[in-house]
């Protein structure tokens, strides 16, 4: 598999990372030091028990998602030998103008739907074309930058995507999960609207790395030789889909000037009315072989821009009246909802951790024995450092980030609420001291490290360290800044914790959610390597 996601600043923050971890006193004992006593420094080596356990997490909620996926990836390490999910999409769309001017005369050039890629920009050449590399896209082909291909059809939506429940009186936001693919494809409407000659476009839809150009037009409204000095604006590398101009006209244009069927011209005067008459896009995926491409976009900034002539002056019967040029720009926003097919597998034990994004699984954590606590807070150590260590067993994509959460109160964890760092050149490893980044260590074997110091103090600092020894919750995270929660669509009980707390968990991280990754993890398993299995160490500092 390639992962395109490229990690900016990862160096600078291995580093500091580095630098944290040989500081055993980073941000650990402060004003708790008094005098000129003398302390040693050691690490906890009694037993600290440590137990693990997966969850499938069935169907998520999908709508209200800062980042959609679309296409097909891979999921056999989650569900069988070729298992795949599907990513399907559907978005409601808004005019950009409201009762929009539509004269005699109507000639649509052209119809596109435009979404752009995440990209970097890496060169521009002496002819000002720039060269780019595209992110957050999964594919099985093997070079680098190259996809394969995968069936892509655009339909219009005929299901009715709402804000507010209305079983609820319309006084709660609606939700929309992952398994609702079937809700919006028995309600297509019409043909293919992605239905261009170009198979690229279509049948054989490949993501294009391509800088995007817009030429000028000339007095008669044709498109100027495609020329420097001709060039109107340049955008970065974006999904572009000539869609059926022939529809649009029908379905948009003149719709919106019918004067003899006012009804339809009111779906025009505002985004409710509209998105009643026009529900939006339905974006549907297939496989192709056994190859697969799934892009992670931002939809919120995609458009379908209707191009057009028209007379400069309505009803104008002259020989040869005047055209200009015009554009209707549909905006996509409002509802919009992902819809993943898949099917999510994982055996049975602790011996691996199972960790899939999107509809997948996830793991929670358990930390000591009442009696492990009760020793720790009798030795009135000062703790300068405690981490998890998580080893790769296998991994899809492999993911960058995991999260580790208080899954008893859904909640970050106090170590992530107070690391302030960050890195402006790539966000997505903000927080590196808490950590939960894919390193190597010195013998080249992927893992995790998550910091926990001061949740681990908040708890032997207790005197009901057993409520606030809270059960955790790891998951893989596209973004760790992002720590609100969505929705489980079928809730689950957890098993009592010693301190007697009983949860009925009902929601998980967006980040997760988000992400189309997954990595298979060493357990706690007994039987496991001991350098293998999951680590917790406590480092110290106790007065001599």
């Amino acid at each position: 598999m390639t992962n395109t996601i490229f990690f900016k600043g990862l160096a600078v923050a291995f580093m500091a990372l580095f630098i944290v971890s040989c500081d055993k006193d980073y941000n650990s004992i402060g004003s708790d030091i008094v005098g000129n006593e003398n302390f040693l420094f050691e690490k906890y080596t009694g037993p600290l028990s440590i137990k693990s356990s997966n969850q499938i997490t069935g169907p998520v909620q999908t709508n209200g998602l800062y980042i959609h996926q679309l296409g097909v990836i891979d999921n056999s390490l989650f569900g069988g030998p070729n298992e795949v999910t599907k990513n399907h999409f559907a978005t409601q769309l808004a005019l950009s103008d409201f009762e929009p001017e539509i004269h005699s005369g109507v000639q649509v050039d052209s119809v596109v739907l435009t979404v752009p890629y995440f990209s970097t920009k890496l060169s521009t050449d002496s002819n000002g074309w720039g060269k780019y590399d595209l992110d957050s896209i999964y594919t099985s082909n093997t070079v680098d930058q190259e996809f394969d291909a995968i069936k892509l059809k655009v339909y219009r939506n005929g299901y009715t995507l709402n804000s507010y429940d209305p079983n609820e009186d319309f006084a709660t936001a609606k939700k929309y999960y992952s398994d609702d693919n079937s809700k919006f494809s028995s309600n297509i409407v019409d043909n293919v609207l992605n239905n261009d000659p170009d198979v690229k476009q279509n049948d054989q839809f490949v993501p294009d790395k391509k800088e995007y150009v817009r030429f000028k037009v000339d007095g008669d409204l044709n498109m100027m030789p495609k020329t420097n000095e001709n060039v109107q604006s340049r955008s970065n590398p974006r999904m572009r889909l000539k869609l059926d101009k022939n529809y649009f006209k029908t379905a948009i244009l003149d719709a919106a000037r019918d004067e003899t069927n006012l009804g339809t011209k009111q779906f025009f005067t505002n985004n409710s009315n509209f998105r009643s008459y026009f529900k939006g896009l339905y974006f549907q995926v297939e496989q192709i072989g056994a190859n697969y491409t799934s892009m992670m976009l931002d939809f919120a900034k995609g458009n379908v821009t209707i191009y057009y002539k028209q007379h400069k002056t309505d009803n104008d019967t002259s020989a040869n009246p005047e055209l200009e040029m015009k554009e209707l720009v549909l905006n996509m926003s409002g509802q919009m909802v992902n819809l993943f097919e898949n099917n999510v597998s994982i055996p049975s034990g602790d011996s691996r951790i199972y960790l899939k994004g999107g509809q997948g699984s996830m793991a929670f954590i358990e930390l000591f024995s009442g009696t492990e606590l009760q020793q720790l807070r009798d030795k009135k150590v000062l703790i300068n450092d405690a981490s998890l260590y998580f080893t790769v067993d296998s991994s899809l994509g492999n993911p960058n980030r995991i999260y580790l959460f208080d899954a008893n109160n859904d909640k970050v964890l106090y170590d992530y609420s107070i690391d302030p760092t960050s890195v402006s050149t790539n966000p997505k490893i903000n927080k590196f001291i808490f950590g939960g980044i894919l390193y190597k260590d010195d013998q080249g074997v992927k893992k995790y490290r998550i910091r926990i110091t001061d949740h681990i103090r908040r708890v032997l600092a207790s005197s009901d360290y057993d409520k606030e020894n809270v059960r955790l919750g790891l998951v893989v995270t596209e973004s760790i800044n992002n720590v609100s929660n969505l929705a489980l669509k079928n809730k689950f009980t957890l098993p009592a914790l010693p301190s007697g707390f009983v949860k009925e968990f009902d929601k998980i991280p967006s980040g997760s959610v988000v992400s189309p990754n997954g990595v298979v993890l060493f357990g706690t398993d007994s039987s496991l390597d001991p350098d293998k299995k999951v680590k917790f160490e406590i480092y110290y500092t106790k007065p001599n």
